[in-house]
């Protein structure tokens, strides 16, 4: 899963870099010409790479492209970014398990497009509570609870064996309304006693099928 976040970031660099190589010619011809007071002599060697010093204030596709370091010294992408992708793949997977077929089939849509992008946002507002050293100990459960059972997965600390999140759907029954599922989770943060709302979907008035799992 990992492999495949990671190839199509290489294609995109690939692609990035081929077009930054033809914008780079221009500014080659003008260097050997010695039009550029400012750029250093370049140098062919077969075993090492061309290396173009120019004054970074007149070179200015470096910065608008780059940006200024200071962006980015805030960021941990790696570990963080690829965290919240395998925890959303992975909270698809056991809730389309859970739901079986005939549950599946009619809410995986608004399942997908509605409660997986707010759950998306708790995770990474709860992973910038952790350890960032922990990020790569993060795993997730594998069973859920069958027949009205709440529990779709939980997010847990592999080394500790501790919950980090519980992510659980309930089926409410409003008055003259019918039946919905609600998506919610619990967070380490307050020892798991809150409910935190992710959203609803409408079933219909007749009573959905017990979770497979």
């Amino acid at each position: 899963m990992v492999r495949t976040y990671l190839k199509h970031m290489m294609m995109v660099l690939v692609g990035f870099f081929s077009i930054n190589l033809s914008i780079m010619d221009p500014w080659v011809e003008k260097a050997d010409s010695g039009e550029l007071s400012t750029a250093k002599a370049w140098q062919w060697n077969d075993s090492k790479s061309n290396v173009y010093l120019t004054n970074d204030e007149e070179y200015t596709l470096l910065p608008f492209v780059v940006g200024s370091p200071a962006q980015y010294e805030h960021i941990e992408l790696e570990s963080h970014w690829l965290t919240e992708i395998m925890i959303m793949d992975e909270a698809y997977r056991q809730g389309m398990k859970k739901f079986g077929q005939r549950i599946g089939e009619k809410i995986e849509a608004a399942y997908k497009d509605e409660i997986l992008p707010e759950l998306k946002q708790a995770v990474a507002t709860v992973l910038e509570t952790t350890d960032r050293n922990m990020w790569h100990e993060i795993s997730m459960t594998e069973a859920s609870s069958t027949g009205r059972g709440e529990k779709i997965m939980h997010i847990v600390h592999a080394k500790t064996g501790d919950d980090l999140i519980r992510f659980h759907v309930r089926i409410d029954r409003p008055p003259k309304t019918g039946h919905v599922f609600q998506f919610h989770y619990h967070s380490y943060e307050d020892d798991f006693n809150e409910h935190y709302e992710l959203g609803s979907i409408y079933w219909g008035k007749n009573e959905p099928p017990l979770y497979q799992a």
